[in-house]
């Protein structure tokens, strides 16, 4: 990776822990195809890559809600050390 998208998006995602201390993508997965989870991987290593530009440990998780064709939710959030 290394794209000017995947840098953008380390950008926004280092801009919003600083913020917020979290970050919250929700993601339309519909079926599931390979594009949609490569979106998933896609934001959970910007995110990762964005508490290494930090200097701070990250822990990203991904959840659904509970509704029939919720979205999926990428969340980052600082830890504390």
């Amino acid at each position: 990776m290394g794209d000017h998208t995947t840098d953008t998006l380390v950008a926004d995602i280092a801009r919003r822990l600083l913020a917020d201390g979290r970050f919250d993508m929700h993601l339309d997965t519909g079926r599931y195809d390979t594009g949609h989870l490569q979106a998933i991987v896609d934001v959970r290593f910007a995110a990762r890559k964005a508490g290494r530009l930090l200097g701070q440990p990250v822990r990203v998780t991904t959840s659904r809600g509970d509704e029939p064709g919720a979205p999926l939710v990428v969340t980052a959030e600082l830890v504390a050390c």
